[in-house]
């Protein structure tokens, strides 16, 4: 259809491989109506797991409890590509097939690298708004998980199916049904997965294996209705096994050798960071600033965790790391020890000042004393 608009010798094509969260070989896409010399296939999946997946792990990436941004910490990447294919062969205008909160992630990376570049959405550029796949479904899918809306979903109170949603994704739905587990161990450098079961392994590696356990037991599976930036509401199942995992494995590490204080400002710093890249702001200035925190402080983020699947999903079962601060002579509810005793008398008469000076208190005290002088 876009043919009719744009002159074929003008049109050129560029395809961009972010692998799948299903290691089974595609069908490749054709473009039987436009010149060979004008269609471009790049393999992007360790570009996107070095210089996006891992930043994302560092800082726990999910959006409100459920996204693992699998989409949309892609576009960011996407719209590096294309501009940098525009400018070698001096196009004018981008077409993309994006819509909604995708578009203004995608349009945002484009005009962020470069102010001369003009970006248009596919409906647009052939006349209409309004068209929908065949099935109604859009479906987003690469290395660290997939994403479905519309169809059948719009509805937000139809259960999604498992079954409807892996024939959707043409994935194996046989997943285990026993009580049997399996145990992982992933080794982290820096934050950075670096080890599966005490082998080393790249990054793309240790996510493609654990996206195939991790789907043999349901992990990563989420049904959820999120508040959009472009769209009030909007319904999507997301999945992201591997992704999942590591983020658990990660945050539980992260947690283990860091400060109560760093803890707490990392949780809010984790918020901000995913909300940022929902919203399309990964080449500003602050997720850049907010890098900076979560690159400083995941240095010393260097351990094994290991992780069990089985019925209850994925979780973290152990964990373990030289650089740790879990001291038993600052613990307490140990056997013989009673770290901070003699400190609770004075941090309790410190802690309840707030309240001992609120009115209701007053209020309850003046009601306790008319009640004894009653008496």
């Amino acid at each position: 259809m876009l043919r009719t608009k744009v002159p074929v010798g003008q049109l050129h094509i560029l395809v961009v491989d972010l692998g799948d969260v299903v290691a089974t070989e595609k069908p490749v896409l054709r473009f039987s109506e436009v010149p060979v010399g004008n269609v471009k296939r790049v393999r992007a999946v360790s570009p996107f797991c070095e210089s996006i997946l891992v930043p994302l792990v560092r800082a726990n990436g999910c959006y409100q409890n459920g996204y693992h941004l699998t989409a949309a910490a892609s576009r960011p990447l996407l719209a590096t590509l294309v501009v940098d294919y525009a400018n070698t062969i001096g196009a004018n205008s981008i077409v993309h097939g994006f819509a909604g909160n995708d578009a203004l992630r995608f349009a945002t990376g484009v005009h962020s690298l470069s102010a001369r570049l003009e970006t248009v959405s596919f409906a647009e550029a052939c006349g209409s708004r309004t068209a929908k796949n065949g099935n109604g479904i859009t479906v987003s899918r690469n290395i660290a998980g997939a994403s479905i809306e519309a169809g059948c979903l719009e509805q937000s109170d139809r259960p999604s199916s498992l079954t409807e949603l892996a024939l959707i994704l043409d994935i194996e739905t046989s997943m285990t049904k026993s009580i049997d587990s399996e145990t992982h161990s992933v080794t982290f450098s820096a934050g950075t997965p670096v080890m599966l079961d005490d082998s080393p392994c790249t990054f793309e590696t240790v996510l493609e294996r654990l996206n195939a356990i991790g789907l043999r037991y349901g992990v990563g599976w989420y049904d959820m209705v999120e508040d959009g930036h472009v769209g009030y509401k909007s319904r999507a199942v997301y999945i992201a096994p591997g992704l999942h995992a590591l983020v658990n494995a990660h945050r539980d590490l992260e947690r283990y050798i860091a400060s109560p204080q760093e803890n707490r400002i990392k949780r809010t710093i984790d918020a901000e960071w995913a909300d940022l890249v929902y919203k399309g702001y990964w080449y500003d200035p602050a997720r850049a600033t907010v890098d900076a925190f979560i690159d400083t402080l995941n240095e010393r983020v260097n351990g094994k965790v290991w992780l069990e699947f089985g019925f209850q999903g994925c979780r973290v079962a152990a964990r373990q790391s030289v650089r740790n601060v879990d001291d038993t002579r600052f613990a307490t509810y140990r056997a013989g020890e009673d770290f901070g005793a003699s400190l609770i008398d004075e941090l309790s008469v410190l802690q309840s000042v707030p309240a001992s000076l609120h009115p209701m208190s007053w209020a309850l005290r003046e009601q306790k004393l008319h009640q004894r002088s009653s008496r």
